[in-house]
């Protein structure tokens, strides 16, 4: 009598056992994403809530990955809604009072109306560099307007 391999019941749930060992440890096709976070201040001063840090892939085709300040200044970065951490590479940063910055009609919240991102933290104007390594990284911005 020959017996095969993948004909007994056990050696099936071993199989699918398997198959699901490799979805959960990563065959589902996402990234790897590290922790990005840091504190943004202006002239010494943590900026209010909802300015945002937006990080730019450079030499590769991706979306631009954004977090959000809170009261303290403090950002995450997020690589899609809900998705915290961001892939291994250099980016480009730029800093942002809303989606819309090149539109004179955004209504900003109260605590950024009095705010101002010089042009050359703006996007397409920004020097700023990050480089992400796999263990993730705290990156503080200091911006100066004087």
């Amino acid at each position: 009598m020959v017996h095969s391999l993948g004909s007994s019941p056990l050696h099936r749930r071993m199989a699918w056992i398997a198959c699901c060992i490799l979805v959960l440890l990563g065959c589902s096709g996402e990234p790897p994403r590290y922790s990005v976070t840091g504190h943004l201040k202006i002239d010494g001063n943590p900026v209010p809530q909802g300015v945002r840090v937006v990080f730019t892939p450079q030499g590769v085709d991706h979306e631009p990955c954004v977090g959000v300040t809170n009261d303290q200044g403090l950002y995450m970065m997020y690589f899609k809604p809900g998705m915290t951490g961001i892939r291994e590479g250099t980016y480009s940063v730029s800093i942002a009072l809303s989606d819309d910055e090149g539109s004179n009609n955004v209504m900003l919240p109260p605590a950024l109306a009095g705010i101002t991102i010089p042009k050359a933290y703006r996007k397409g104007n920004s020097t700023l560099t990050c480089d992400v390594p796999r263990s993730g990284t705290v990156f503080d911005i200091g911006i100066t307007t004087k």
